[in-house]
């Protein structure tokens, strides 16, 4: 599995890379602190969920989901805000490729119901 965590706080993808590596050792893990540097490579690493911050400087969660999806990229994307405001999260329906919104921080056992989701949706 790969996963690309974009987030512009090192210590937000540092403590979800941990997370990560305990649950699921054998992901191919991609951080990215520059939202614009990872929608670059987002094809080659293809990866098969993106954990995303929202609140990000110079291109934020919102613009790199609409540059997405005028890209039609549609990889997997997990949301993950320090938000806690209902209209971000009903916003975040009308992007079909999100399947999960969590604020921040993401337990242990919410990233392994992300990965046994995610297993759920590849394997039907």
């Amino acid at each position: 599995m790969t996963v690309m965590l974009v987030d512009d706080t090192d210590i937000s993808n540092f403590i979800m890379r941990k997370f990560i590596e305990i649950r699921k050792p054998e992901t191919n893990i991609h951080e990215y602190t520059d939202a614009a540097q990872a929608l670059e490579v987002i094809s080659q690493v293809s990866p098969d969920i993106i954990f995303l911050d929202l609140n990000m400087p110079i291109m934020n969660g919102w613009k790199f989901l609409e540059l997405m999806r005028s890209s039609a990229l549609n990889n997997k994307v997990a949301i993950l805000t320090s938000s806690t405001c209902d209209e971000d999260l009903n916003k975040s329906k009308e992007f079909g490729n999100v399947v999960n919104f969590y604020v921040k921080p993401l337990t242990p056992d919410e990233l392994a119901r992300v990965f046994d989701d995610l297993s759920t949706k590849v394997a039907s």
